[in-house]
């Protein structure tokens, strides 16, 4: 069981919620609504407002318009037209069979007997559409619960077939609540050389609640052919699913001067079904071993009902002076009281006709008057709120359903063979094979919900279930009623897309060991990776041209040769306990670009609340990696090291705006190259060497400091020279932090029943989004971590253990920072936790 001291037992955000929740999954309360399930643009109902001469013939008046010769669109006042007044004053209504259209109220009767009606009847399937999706737009509140979770595992081995068979099975199920207010939202302007500040563009307080129940189950069966020959299986279905609350609420000066609120809504299922099967194999004939692994995943991303809400509202203070009561030591007085002399004091400008604006000024003139001495007034006052929404200035009511899936075949072999050889005391030499292939389809649909009327929010009093309900989604041009909702198709088939990368490897590699002081291996990888991502717009829409099919898709076509060496020296006296190694390692990797950084589609990302762009054109990124690191273990169980280290980048990936987006958008690109510099510390230390007293007490610990720099596009270069001349060519590498430290003490007790452990971690600035132009890069601030946990066992059962993780609760900060002044990009708390569990083992 867990408390978290700003969440559980809290008042926090919630949502709409589906029965099945507590499982991990979504009960399909949230899917999208069968009415609008394979609808294209081509087949989307758009609204439609009904005229005079359908309005006439939905009243049964058709053949009297055929006999008069009116025909569809031969009403009006234009040329060939004849005006309505004159076809009506023709009609007949066959005795009160139809609706009397004559008479000065014939016109009024056609519009609310034929016009109103039949405009609702011609858009029902807009209607029907809209009205089709859940109303679940509102913030509601609710006590935030204790977190749980409950684990049970079984594991024994037995014999099959005479031969031994080994087994674990488990099953987990968790609940976790995750609440902050308060937070920071802030997106500013680029600032000047020549400026002080950075110009302001959005800043909101920040709320958001998380809600996240999952479950995993495990079943591994191990068996033994053999004495040389060995088999696993292993099936693992895991299940989550997050129901995410967000309210911001601030000011877009850039926009409006009125305040505005953004309100999201996300539910996030996550299913991943692992299956393996592996092998290990000894040849007694050679001594050679082969191991081999065959895995499959099947993984889904369901996101149903995205739903993202924006609105204006302002606040006005109503002050109501004639109901005032006025105190002073002689009583309390009304306003019938004073009427007179406060009417006085208006006549003669000593007091404003409004003057429950300034009561110190109206005490003052009442006094100097004397007929009355007032020490105080109480003037009730109400605070009055407009609402608006203004599609002008941001999207309208959006609500998104996607559905991503991502399966994964990947297969390795490995065989070592020893090699006999009088030149080296141990050599053996290694290959193998590897193919792993990655499948995606992803899926977005897209929906908006247009107002007639910017005000009709202000109707219902910023009531959201009011303002989505059903009889607001009747959609009618000819009804002539405050406004509707109407029902809008986003969706753009680029944002669907099918995907796949296969990787074909193999390796080899020579392990040696010269003597007892040198060893050693050296090995070359080669890997063909050949990807391909493309939108299913190419495929669904014609006369593309090809510059817009280049656009719709990205792929990667690369053979890499990946080099590495590894040496060790042992130094001093030759020890099995008590040694000193020195370690040189090069190696060279590759970091290839996920599906979500090369797809040619934007998507609105909650994390952020912005929207993010993939790029086609993205490249993988070659890394060269040199290290030398010299070691040395006093005794059993501690080591003292200090390493230093490079890292050459070749195309490295950074996360950067869009310069040229109309609105805020995020991508990924790469930049010419980046160098890092690295220096390492380590230790592990028993303090028993120190003092008796610390027998029990350990000491963990290293220390990274890194330098690192990446090289900015000569293009790029000169756009932020523009606004920072002295700015260097280079700036820190994406994502790398100038310093890492970590540390643990300790602590075991005699009997090795009682263990407690104290952890601190914290890492420097990281760069977290690159900012092309102006405005300053944003960087992760440092948020130390320092946990502690305490366990105790039982007799041979039982064990007691309590967890307190993030003790110091920083604020966890993402910030430009400009003429030495950090400015907020997101700011939040996530708040200390306590947990206690209790373990029963068999």
């Amino acid at each position: 069981v867990g408390f978290n001291d700003q969440t559980s037992m809290q008042d926090v955000l919630t949502s709409n919620t589906g029965a099945t929740d507590w499982l991990g999954f979504d009960d399909g309360s949230r899917s999208l609504p069968s009415e609008v399930t394979g609808l294209t643009s081509s087949a989307w109902p758009y609204q439609q407002s009904a005229n005079y001469y359908d309005a006439l013939v939905y009243l049964g008046y058709g053949d009297q318009l055929n006999d008069l010769g009116v025909v569809q669109g031969g009403i009006g006042n234009g040329p060939g037209q004849t005006n309505i007044t004159q076809v009506l004053s023709q009609l007949d209504n066959n005795n009160g069979e139809l609706v009397d259209l004559s008479g000065s109220q014939g016109l009024n009767a056609l519009n609310s007997e034929g016009m109103v009606p039949l405009g609702e009847e011609i858009n029902r399937n807009l209607t029907t559409i809209g009205q089709s999706f859940s109303n679940t737009w509102a913030v509601n509140r609710r006590t935030a619960p204790l977190n749980w979770s409950h684990s049970l595992s079984l594991g024994n081995q037995t014999k099959l077939f005479g031969r031994p068979l080994g087994y674990i099975m488990g099953l987990q199920w968790g609940q976790n609540f995750n609440h902050y207010e308060g937070g920071e939202y802030g997106r500013y302007a680029g600032g000047s050389i020549q400026g002080d500040s950075l110009g302001l563009d959005r800043y909101y307080d920040d709320a958001r609640t998380d809600a996240t129940y999952k479950w995993n189950a495990l079943l591994n069966l191990s068996y033994k052919l053999n004495e040389f020959n060995k088999v696993s299986l292993m099936a693992m279905p895991n299940m989550s699913g997050t129901s995410s609350t967000r309210l911001q609420d601030g000011v877009n000066p850039r926009d409006t001067d009125a305040f505005q609120q953004q309100i999201t809504h996300r539910y996030e299922g996550r299913e991943l079904n692992i299956f393996q099967a592996r092998g290990e194999h000894f040849l007694p004939a050679t001594d050679a071993k082969i191991r081999w692994t065959a895995s499959h995943s099947q993984g889904t991303l369901n996101t149903p009902d995205l739903r993202v809400f924006f609105n204006n509202y302002q606040e006005e203070t109503l002050t109501f002076a004639d109901q005032a009561t006025f105190h002073g030591p002689d009583g309390q007085y009304n306003m019938d009281d004073l009427e007179d002399v406060i009417d006085d004091l208006v006549d003669d400008g000593a007091i404003p006709a409004d003057w429950g604006s300034d009561l110190d000024l109206v005490i003052e003139e009442i006094n100097n008057e004397g007929t009355f001495t007032l020490d105080h007034i109480d003037v009730p006052t109400e605070v009055d709120t407009t609402y608006s929404v203004n599609q002008s200035l941001y999207p309208s009511p959006t609500r998104y359903f996607r559905e991503l899936q991502e399966n994964r075949t990947d297969v390795k072999v490995h065989f070592e063979q020893p090699i006999e050889t009088t030149w080296a005391e141990d050599f053996k030499f290694s290959a193998g094979a590897s193919f792993v292939r990655t499948t995606r389809q992803h899926q977005e649909n897209q929906f908006g919900f247009e107002a007639t009327n910017a005000n009709l929010l202000n109707e219902v009093d910023g009531d959201l279930d009011a303002y989505f309900s059903a009889d607001n989604f009747v959609v009618n041009p000819n009804g002539g009623s405050n406004g509707y909702l109407t029902t809008v198709l986003l969706t753009d088939l680029v944002n669907t897309d099918d995907a796949y990368m296969n990787v074909w490897g193999g390796y080899g590699m020579l392990d040696v060991r010269k003597s007892e002081r040198l060893s050693g291996n050296v090995g070359l990888r080669v890997e063909s990776a050949d990807m391909s991502i493309r939108s299913r717009k190419i495929d669904m829409v014609d006369n593309l041209t090809p510059e817009q099919i280049d656009a719709l898709q990205g792929g990667l076509n690369e053979l890499d040769f990946m080099p590495s060496m590894n040496l060790t020296y042992t130094l001093g006296e030759l020890d099995a306990i008590k040694m000193t190694n020195l370690r040189f390692a090069y190696s060279r990797t590759i970091a290839r670009p996920v599906f979500r950084e090369k797809a040619p589609f934007r998507s609105f990302n909650f994390e952020w609340l912005e929207t993010l762009k993939g790029n086609p054109d993205l490249q993988e990124t070659t890394i060269d990696n040199i290290d030398l690191r010299l070691e040395r273990y006093p005794n059993l169980g501690e080591v003292l090291s200090a390493s230093i280290f490079y890292k050459r980048f070749t195309d490295p990936i950074e996360q950067t705006s869009v310069l040229a987006a109309v609105n805020t958008e995020y991508t990924w690109s790469n930049i010419p190259y980046a160098n890092v510099y690295g220096l390492e510390f380590e230790g592990r230390k028993q303090l028993g060497s120190i003092s008796p007293a610390l027998d029990n007490f350990s000491l963990t610990g290293n220390v990274t400091f890194i330098k690192s720099e990446a090289r900015i596009w000569d293009e790029e270069l000169e756009v932020i020279r523009a606004t920072d001349p002295n700015h260097p060519d280079t700036r820190p590498l994406f994502g790398q932090s100038p310093y890492i430290v970590n540390a643990m003490l300790n602590y075991q007790g005699d009997s090795a029943k009682f263990n407690a452990a104290v952890a601190f971690n914290v890492q420097g600035d990281k760069l977290l989004l690159v900012t092309e132009g102006g405005a300053p890069d944003i960087y992760q601030r440092p948020t130390p971590a320092l946990d502690f946990n305490v366990s105790q066992r039982f007799g041979e059962n039982f064990s007691l253990r309590f967890r307190a993780r993030n003790l110091l609760n920083p604020l966890d900060r993402k910030t430009y920072t400009f003429q030495g002044v950090d400015y907020n990009w997101l700011a939040n708390t996530q708040g200390r936790t306590f947990s206690l569990s209790l373990s029963y083992t068999l």
